[in-house]
């Protein structure tokens, strides 16, 4: 996919219309306007197939011409609006600091002092150390001018020089951490994430008081756990997180400033206790979540749609599917305008999930293809994985409703288009795993006997670890299920609350 493709997809809704709305001012950009909503439909749609539906005539030059022009308003609308979202935020500090110098500039020193002091304050509330040392630099050498106390600069200077170096030290030692757990991730391994942060710790001198920076170490928890998620190492991430957010609390290191960072932490680690099967513990994360903003501000907030999804999860897998079915349902049906698409999309395959469990084969199916969009833009919003556990969903769906024929056609779908997704160690029990939903097909009455379970055994596809992750079980429940000829939500609770002697 080219770069304007994927410049697209990364829009929301509403970013898309103002977009439309922007070209529609010029009137001479109706064909910016078509190519826009056509690349918006299908980015993956063929250049020829594209340029027929603009024009008369097959006229490359001109399609090329336009995709150009487009990229460039494009470019200028994400910039305009970066600008126009930056004037109350972090990155108000820049702009003040321009401003500043361009006063000095003019020999307006007055206004220029005025403006440096602006800009100190938005740093200072937002810890943008660097900007500060180009801020206080200015003030040192223009002290005179300014008619400042230097003493009290250079004593500002020196504070904020610690401050500065510690963020480079602890920015360094992040890259670093990130290399390794990204090197670990490409090779299907599962690293220590404590002894690596201990290693780069030392390797670089940070102390641990010198890491009790609530930002610093979201950053570091954040990437360990994309990394640990990949490979599914959920247990390994539980005694980390509860450790780095007990000594934060321990030390009052969370300011009023930090309390989105903290309701972050709070939410990973209700997720890795859900994931790991301590759902009791879990909601008791999730009911926390609820303590750490404003309640007008939780809601406003990117981990709001989480909390919706982490309470309907926990609900589903302790007996409670129905109201796991009405929590995400609600929230679908209401306007919550500050929930992320993607986050939508997360919700509708989750109640397709809910719906399947309460045997509603029909109502799930509808769910699984009411998204709007192909498979491919899907993946593109979401990534490969998300998309192979849709189409995994969608087949046994169609097993349930008799549509083997289509089952089948889904099944070889999945792995023509997963060939190289499947052969990542990560997923090689899924290859086995649609292995056997071919089986559960041709041979049902084969999958009752001692002999299939047995080759189950042997592929090792069952759950005889606690650290067998959540959505392999819930996929490996349908085929125990059908082993044992029992329902398969019955099958799925005595099994998720089943805990290894």
């Amino acid at each position: 996919m080219k770069f304007l493709e994927q410049t697209i997809l990364l829009l929301d809704n509403k970013e898309r219309d103002d977009f439309v709305l922007d070209l529609k001012k010029n009137r001479n950009n109706r064909k910016d306007v078509e190519l826009f909503l056509l690349l918006s439909k299908n980015p993956n749609a063929k250049a020829a197939e594209v340029v027929r539906k603009l024009y008369s005539t097959s006229n490359m030059n001109a399609y090329h011409s336009l995709r150009k022009r487009l990229m460039l308003l494009l470019t200028g609308f994400i910039s305009m609006r970066s600008m126009q979202a930056s004037i109350s935020g972090e990155e108000y500090a820049p702009g003040l600091l321009a401003v500043a110098r361009f006063m000095i500039e003019k020999t307006q020193f007055d206004i220029a002092s005025f403006y440096l002091k602006k800009a100190e304050k938005a740093a200072l509330k937002n810890e943008n150390y660097d900007i500060l040392e180009n801020v206080y630099n200015l003030q040192i050498a223009y002290a005179q001018e300014f008619n400042s106390n230097l003493d009290q600069l250079l004593k500002k200077w020196r504070q904020n020089q610690e401050k500065y170096l510690l963020r480079q030290k602890l920015d360094i030692a992040y890259a670093v951490i990130r290399k390794q757990l990204s090197d670990a991730r490409r090779h299907g391994d599962i690293l220590d994430p404590d002894q690596v942060i201990h290693t780069v710790f030392r390797e670089f001198d940070i102390s641990v008081h010198e890491a009790n920076n609530p930002s610093f170490m979201f950053r570091i928890v954040s990437f360990t756990r994309s990394a640990i998620v990949s490979s599914k190492g959920y247990y390994v991430m539980e005694p980390m997180l509860l450790r780095i957010y007990t000594r934060l609390k321990k030390t009052r290191s969370f300011g009023r400033k930090d309390e989105l960072i903290e309701l972050g932490f709070v939410y990973m680690i209700a997720h890795v206790l859900y994931r790991n099967r301590k759902f009791q513990e879990a909601i008791e994360w999730v009911n926390r979540m609820n303590e750490v903003l404003h309640p007008v501000q939780f809601r406003t907030s990117v981990y709001y749609a989480k909390y919706i999804q982490l309470r309907a999860a926990i609900s589903g897998f302790s007996g409670k599917n129905k109201e796991a079915i009405e929590v995400i349902s609600k929230t679908l049906r209401g306007n919550n305008r500050h929930i992320l698409y993607e986050e939508r999309l997360n919700m509708q395959l989750n109640l397709a999930v809910y719906y399947f469990q309460a045997t509603e084969y029909r109502k799930a199916l509808s769910q699984l293809r009411s998204f709007g969009h192909t498979d491919g833009f899907l993946e593109g919003k979401m990534g490969k994985e998300w998309r192979f556990k849709k189409n995994m969903i969608e087949l046994i769906v169609l097993y349930e409703l008799h549509e083997e024929d289509l089952a089948l056609q889904r099944i070889r779908s999945i792995e023509k288009y997963f060939q190289k997704f499947l052969e990542h160690p990560a997923y090689l029990r899924a290859s086995l795993f649609l292995g056997f939903i071919k089986r559960v097909i041709h041979s049902p009455t084969t999958i009752p006997t001692p002999q299939f379970a047995e080759e189950v055994v042997e592929a090792r596809m069952g759950w005889e670890e606690h650290r067998e992750d959540i959505q392999a079980i819930t996929f490996f429940c349908w085929l125990k299920s059908k082993m044992l000829k029992r329902p398969y939500y019955e099958v799925l609770i005595e099994t998720m609350h089943t805990r290894p002697q």
